[in-house]
This record gives C-alpha cells, sequence and structure tokens, in this order.
C-alpha cells in the first residue's frame, strides 16, 4: 500500500466517520422528535379516555334518569286513569242524588196547596 492510498484509506475513514457521526446525530433528533410526539400522543389519549369515560357517565345517568321517568310516567297514567274513573263515578253519583233529590221535593209538595188571593178574617 502506498502512502497515497493510505491517506486516501485514511480521509474515507474520517469521511465515513463524519457521516456516521451526522446519521447518529440525525437518528438522535429523529428519536427526541418521534419520543416527544409519541408523548404527546399519549396524553392526549389519556385525554381521550377521561373524556370518554366521562360521556360514557353521563350516558348512564341520562339512561337510568330516562328509565325512571318512564316508570314514573306509567305509574301516573294509571294513576290519572284511576282518579278519572274516581271523578265519573262521583258524577255518575252526584247525578243519581240529585235526581232523587229532585223526586223527594215533588213527593213533598204533592199534597201542598198554595192558595193565593184569599183574604183573612
Amino acid at each position: 500500500m502506498t502512502a497515497r492510498s493510505k491517506k486516501a484509506s485514511r480521509d474515507d475513514l474520517e469521511s465515513i466517520a463524519e457521516k456516521l457521526d451526522k446519521l447518529t446525530d440525525m437518528m438522535d433528533s429523529n428519536s427526541k422528535f418521534t419520543e416527544a410526539t409519541l408523548q404527546k400522543l399519549v396524553k392526549e389519549i389519556c385525554e381521550f379516555r377521561k373524556s370518554q369515560e366521562f360521556l360514557e357517565k353521563q350516558y348512564e345517568d341520562m339512561k337510568n334518569h330516562l328509565k325512571q321517568t318512564d316508570d314514573e310516567m306509567v305509574r301516573l297514567r294509571s294513576e290519572d286513569k284511576e282518579l278519572r274513573r274516581n271523578v265519573q263515578e262521583q258524577r255518575n253519583t252526584t247525578s243519581e242524588n240529585l235526581e232523587a233529590i229532585n223526586c223527594l221535593e215533588q213527593y213533598d209538595r204533592r199534597e201542598c196547596l198554595d192558595i193565593k188571593g184569599l183574604v183573612s178574617a
């Protein structure tokens, strides 16, 4: 090997070493960027999960509230139906009572005479 080829080999080795250093620096930089991006994504995923859990809880609460409201509505409809039936029975009873009172009043007046125009002495 000649001095020139040794020098060329040494220059090639130095060039390769420089390129490897640059490549290592680029990889480190990319690794740091990738790690930062990954940490950011992990943080966003955690926030998304918290938001999802909150929404799931809200959904379950609304679902339970809706079920309670539906149950209450069924109970109130049943109660309303019963009350309407009671009101109708009371109306019928009142109508029957008024008719009976009218009959009794007429019976009481059957022998009553109302004479007008006579002068008492």
